[in-house]
């Protein structure tokens, strides 16, 4: 896919204002505009990022662990996942990835899921196909070293 449509920082400042009013959340406002300017123009980078999946992949990522809001850092990595993919041309990925990737962010924000875990998720979800059958078990060990999910034996 050639001729990539970008987020730009206004696009990142209006996703982010709707998404707090519409969902709510203690606190609004940006931490770190330099490092969400840098986000976005690294994804920009065809050497780094050459696909639609490698720069959607970066871009969520990073604004899921960047912590670049004063709140809702794991809601915007979502959103503008789902613009990103809307604005070039993705529709049905764009409109599907918010309800098949909000349980996955958790654990990334969390870290039990890394950036080569999300990619591989990430695919599936952008091509409407089911994880493999590895992917899955990836998938289940890294939400496993969660605290939400004690080791056998564990159980205070």
């Amino acid at each position: 896919m050639e001729g990539f449509v970008y987020l730009s920082f206004e696009d990142v400042l209006h996703y982010y204002q709707e998404t707090i009013e519409q969902s709510g959340g203690g606190m609004s406002g940006i931490r770190e505009r330099e490092e969400i300017e840098k986000v976005l123009g690294f994804v920009k980078n065809d050497l780094y990022y050459p696909s639609l999946e490698e720069k959607l992949t970066y871009m969520v990522f990073a604004f899921c662990t960047g912590h670049y809001f004063a709140d809702g850092n794991k809601r915007i990595s979502l959103v503008l996942g789902a613009h990103f993919l809307i604005k070039n041309k993705r529709g049905w990925a764009g409109f599907h990835f918010l309800p098949y990737m909000e349980a996955y962010i958790w654990h990334v924000a969390a870290g039990n899921i890394d950036k080569a875990l999300l990619s591989k998720i990430i695919h599936s979800v952008i091509n409407r196909e089911e994880l493999d059958e590895g992917t899955k078990l990836e998938v289940i060990h890294a939400m496993q070293r969660s605290p939400l999910f004690p080791e056998e034996g564990d159980r205070s």
